[in-house]
């Protein structure tokens, strides 16, 4: 049964027991106490996935001041916050600000962890979801075509996040009418993710975009159809699958 915030019963149940847990700790802590901080970033993941971004950001600004204080400007706890308010503004559509979290979370991974670590890699994608996110296409293929190559070399050209990476840039090819090179990465998209387990959501994002990049040749247009319908029990937006459906009847 849905609450009065209009959020699911498990949703606010696990709200409740984050904010008691926080409430708890900060009693016993003190609210300046260091160790504070892994509770509210705990916190403000839980209230991203709500959708309560204000809150969200009120307690992970808390938790970076936190970190900033007892391991550094320079620390990994620190470029967490900053990958974790970058997100949020990616969600307000704050594009420019996203970016500058972002760069400044890679710059202090490159410093920490070394060029080839896997961090490196996720903070390389989300500089390019900064760019998508601003509708400046060619420099978000750019960056995630540099994403793609370092997966391909430190992961192998097989796993999951290669798969990934070739989605989201089938998408920005698709974005500027690239169709055939937004085809070669979906189907190497689909067929990485289709061999991988526990992918099925990230499996539906690339069928549909396989779907809508096929859609411009006549003869796969049964295929880009059939893609689209195979996606829709996974996909995490449904309803964008089912009005992409009824624009492209046979």
């Amino acid at each position: 049964a849905a609450t009065l915030e209009g959020r699911s019963g498990t949703e606010a149940e696990v709200a409740s027991l984050h904010t008691r847990a926080l409430e708890i700790r900060e009693r016993s802590l003190g609210p300046e106490n260091p160790d504070l901080a892994i509770y509210l970033y705990g916190m403000a993941n839980v209230l991203i996935e709500q959708g309560s971004l204000e809150s969200a950001r009120q307690h992970l600004a808390r938790a970076k001041t936190l970190w900033e204080q007892s391991r550094g400007p320079e620390s990994l706890e620190v470029a967490r916050a900053l990958i974790a308010l970058g997100s949020i503004f990616i969600r307000e559509g704050q594009c420019v600000e996203a970016r500058g979290q972002f760069q400044r979370a890679l710059e202090i991974q490159h410093e920490a962890l070394g060029a080839d670590h896997p961090d490196i890699g996720y903070s390389q994608s989300n500089l390019a979801r900064s760019f998508e996110c601003e509708g400046a296409y060619p420099e978000a293929e750019r960056r995630y075509q540099d994403a793609l190559e370092w997966w391909e070399r430190t992961l192998g050209a097989t796993h999951p996040r290669v798969g990934y990476t070739r989605r989201q840039l089938a998408s920005v090819d698709l974005r500027q009418g690239k169709t055939d090179d937004a085809r070669a990465h979906a189907e190497q998209a689909v067929a990485i993710l289709e061999a991988a387990e526990g992918e099925r959501e990230s499996l539906a994002e690339a069928r549909l975009v396989l779907a809508r990049a096929l859609w411009a040749d006549p003869s796969q247009r049964a295929r880009s159809r059939q893609l689209a319908l195979d996606a829709r029990e996974d996909h995490p937006e449904p309803a964008e699958i089912d009005a992409w459906l009824a624009d492209h009847a046979r």
